[in-house]
């Protein structure tokens, strides 16, 4: 399914994250549906200081809530909103 679109398939299990640039040059796009977000966050990390330089607003605007950890059941069980919403424990 990878190759029909164009795409290269790497697994974590036979290439370290840090070794994909030197693979395969420039990352276009990182897609984790496995579960392994680990995975997905070490490989953008790095770029994410130069997205918060770049596209501030746009960076903040992926998390569309912000909650204390006392409104845990309503954005855990609650009708779904927005892209990512955080709790916070601190």
């Amino acid at each position: 399914m990878v190759a029909s679109i164009g795409a290269r398939y790497f697994s974590s299990r036979d290439v370290a994250v840090e070794q994909l640039p030197e693979k395969i040059g420039n990352i276009d796009l990182v897609y984790e549906a496995t579960g392994a977000s680990a995975i997905a966050f070490r490989t953008i990390e790095g770029d994410l200081t130069v997205f918060q330089q770049r596209w501030p607003v746009g960076v903040r605007a992926l998390v569309t809530g912000r909650y204390a950890v006392e409104a845990y059941r309503d954005v855990l069980v609650g009708p779904a909103q927005g892209i990512k919403n955080v709790i916070a424990f601190a």
